[in-house]
């Protein structure tokens, strides 16, 4: 079993966040936790494109299987995923994504 990995980001400002490439880790198992901060909303997205179109803004995204979230929720990301961002509705958002 490899080394556990915690990738922890807290956003408070802006909609779409920055995207976190995963691609980078060579991980089998990826668990993402999406947490209000007080009264925040939002949701996680997934994308399976290449990082260039990441780059270039030009990459599909998906929106994770929880949706957009008011309380705790956690889900599994598929390990051909390239990237994943948080996408802030309103008030603050953690992102805890953990990589064994």
């Amino acid at each position: 079993m490899g080394e556990i990995i915690v990738i922890e980001k807290q956003y408070n400002a802006g909609d779409a966040q920055d995207p976190i490439f995963l691609d980078i880790y060579n991980q089998e198992f990826r668990g993402v936790q999406l947490e209000p901060v007080v009264t925040g909303v939002g949701y996680v997205q997934a994308t399976v494109s290449a990082r260039q179109a990441v780059d270039d803004g030009t990459a599909g995204w998906v929106s994770w299987p929880a949706g957009s979230i008011s309380s705790v929720a956690q889900d599994t990301v598929n390990p051909a995923v390239t990237a994943i961002r948080a996408y802030r509705t309103s008030g603050d958002l953690r992102l805890t994504v953990r990589l064994v």
